[in-house]
């Protein structure tokens, strides 16, 4: 997932088991809403490179 503040500010997020919920299908489908957001800061290595992604554990219409 990849999402964006007002501001132009962009993150890479992961969301572990969310199609076992509600928020899979829901983060899916937003056609363009907003969203409140809930987990934690993690740092992503992948291929030698580390950036910094959210590990998405909620997240519910705005």
């Amino acid at each position: 997932l990849t999402f964006g503040d007002t501001e132009g500010g962009r993150m890479e997020a992961i969301a572990f088991g969310a199609f076992d919920t509600d928020m899979g299908p829901a983060l899916e489908q937003h056609g363009g809403a907003r969203f409140h957001l809930a987990g934690r800061l993690d740092i992503n290595t992948f291929r030698g490179r580390q950036t910094i992604q959210l590990r998405l554990e909620d997240a519910a219409p705005a």
